[in-house]
Formats: structure tokens, sequence, C-alpha cells
């Protein structure tokens, strides 16, 4: 992608909305999170044990927490943004680790937006046996 293309990328709202959402996530900034999902946020994870879907703020939030209780260490760093009129899309890479083992995989999430809010977040891990791996 050259730098111009790239700018116009980042520039684009909803890429904004998804930045804001990762970055809020990386940090536990419950408070800027809420702020930035819909009344009625949907999170579907597909594919790990943590795999019914949380509808609400609250239900996303915990989701959050919980999934952040099972690793010792989480860590991430975002990768690639892709958006549309409705949509965004990003790429990120985390690091887990649970007592001995650790794992690096890629996650991506599917972000709709309405209104200026996440309405709904849909998140397939790309290397799904190596994550499972670490959280069973």
């Amino acid at each position: 992608m050259s730098p111009l293309q790239e700018r116009l990328v980042l520039d684009h709202p909803n890429a904004r909305i998804a930045e804001a959402v990762w970055e809020a996530v990386a940090r536990g900034d419950a408070a800027a999170l809420r702020e930035l999902l819909h009344d009625k946020v949907t999170w579907v994870p597909y594919g790990i044990r943590f795999g019914a879907p949380r509808v609400g703020r609250n239900a996303v939030l915990d989701f959050l927490a919980e999934v952040g209780e099972v690793a010792d260490d989480l860590r991430s760093d975002l990768l690639d943004i892709m958006v549309s009129s409705v949509r965004a899309t990003i790429l990120v890479r985390l690091h887990v680790q649970r007592g001995e083992r650790t794992a690096d995989t890629r996650l991506l999430l599917l972000f709709e937006i309405e209104e200026g809010r996440i309405r709904e977040i849909r998140s397939l891990p790309l290397d799904l046996d190596v994550l499972e791996e670490i959280l069973q």
C-alpha cells in the first residue's frame, strides 16, 4: 500500500473507531471501550472455549475480563486495519502465556459499525489449534 493509500485508510472514520477500540482493549480501559460500544453490541467469538455470543456492553466487558483472567500474560500488536462504509476489520498478533505454555498467534476481528459505535464483533483466531491448546 502506498503512503497515500495508507493515510486514506487510517483517516477513514471506521478505521479510527476500530483502532480506538483495540487501543482501549490493549490498555484495559473499560470506560473508554464502553463509550465505543453500541448499547446492543454483540460479540461472537469463533472456535475457542469462549464461543458463546455475548450481548450488551456489560456482557462484552465481562467477556474480555474473563479472557484476561485465563491468561497469565496477554499482549497484542495491531498488524492491519481494513475498512468499508459499515465495517472495519483488524488483524492482531497475540502473545499468550498460561503457566509454562506460550503461544503466538493471529486474530481477525470484524467490526460492524452503526451510529459511530461498534454494533457487532466477530473474532476469528487464524491459528485456532495453537490458541485452543494453550487455553484448555
